[in-house]
């Protein structure tokens, strides 16, 4: 099983004098990440979210990891394809392909509903998958064709173009796909897509069947291809440690999230979220820290109980752990000692011995 860095780049609202420490405290981070022998690092996209999450240009991040690390692979995780001009995607992620020299891996998704859709998309959420269809489409005609037109339903291009530069791999970097729906990992398996699965908001079991899924529709492909699984992680010589540690960044984390994707009801009015839904109960007082962890949304505890849990996962069908260390308001210090004992104490246990 392979092991990936994820960060999702928190701070609070109004603390825009410490972005420039965040950022170093992540290139540091990834930079040991490669030392420690971590396959691959990975950066996402949000837009407006400046309650929890300060990464709105994943590909200038990339592209500075890209001149600071050598071998471990360089993913974005993911580039929110219906908000961009696809070709202007297709020519920054060519030329980030260049400077990694070939180690770049494509993610891509439909982006967040209402809170970012709508500030970007006049079209109803419900489009984004074919939105994202048809711009991919169009970034995968800029990095294998030359002198092509486009007329699609979305996007348009009526006078021929030869985007360059192409991508360094060919055809082209592989492509990731973020599941964010119970069909989504079958539906991209099909396309011969990786897809990129995310524990916080599903429980280990809907993984395993996202994964089943996946698989069943690469085999009928005739590959079996690579399923991701993003996991929050801390790791603390005991369970005790890392839980009363981990439990206070996650509630921090999930209140953060919630107030900018899932606003609480006022008193006496209906959830707008369902009651199943794990994030919502998490904010209303009505589940706990614990609850996660039983349900594999979560690993916290001592090395022996991290390689427990993800043998969880390695059975459930994961091929890589993206590994989220820093959550909420962990301090680089504490995230950096959590990586430094997983990867001294766990990931030795999931070495391929040949």
């Amino acid at each position: 099983m392979k092991f990936g860095l994820f960060s999702e780049f928190e701070l609070g609202r109004g603390t825009y004098d410490q972005v420039t420490q965040l950022y170093d405290d992540y290139i540091r981070q990834a930079c040991f990440a490669e030392e420690q022998g971590f396959e691959s690092i990975w950066v996402l996209e949000h837009h407006f979210t400046d309650l929890y999450s300060y990464c709105s240009a994943p590909e200038i991040m990339l592209a500075t990891l890209a001149a600071r690390t050598s071998r471990v692979r360089l993913g974005c995780g993911v580039c929110l394809l219906p908000y961009h001009n696809p070709v202007t995607v297709a020519e920054r992620y060519a030329t980030l392909d260049h400077l990694c020299h070939g180690r770049l891996e494509f993610g891509i998704g439909r982006g967040v509903p209402t809170f970012e859709w709508n500030k970007f998309r006049s079209e109803p959420f419900e489009q984004g998958r074919d939105i994202m269809y048809e711009a991919l489409e169009v970034v995968l005609k800029c990095w294998t064709g030359e002198d092509f037109v486009h007329n699609g339903r979305f996007f348009k291009i009526d006078q021929p173009i030869n985007v360059i530069p192409k991508p360094m791999q060919k055809p082209h970097p592989r492509i990731h796909a973020a599941v964010t729906s119970p069909d989504s990992a079958a539906v991209y398996g099909a396309r011969g897509w990786e897809t990129m699965s995310i524990a916080r908001v599903n429980p280990l079991s809907d993984v395993a069947q996202q994964a089943a899924g996946f698989r069943a529709a690469r085999a009928k492909a005739g590959s079996r291809g690579e399923f991701s699984v993003l996991v929050d992680i801390h790791c603390a010589p005991t369970d005790r440690e890392a839980d009363e540690r981990f439990s206070l960044y996650h509630k921090w984390f999930f209140t953060e999230m919630g107030r900018t994707y899932y606003p609480m009801p006022e008193a006496g009015a209906p959830a707008e979220m369902p009651s199943g839904n794990s994030i919502v109960r998490y904010l209303l007082g009505q589940v706990g820290f614990e609850e996660f962890k039983r349900a594999g949304m979560v690993i916290s505890g001592s090395p022996q109980t991290c390689i427990r849990e993800l043998r969880r996962f390695q059975a459930a069908g994961a091929d890589r752990i993206m590994c989220q260390f820093k959550l909420g308001l962990m301090p680089h210090s504490e995230t950096m000692a959590s990586m430094e004992l997983f990867a001294r104490e766990v990931m030795p246990a999931f070495a391929d011995r040949g």
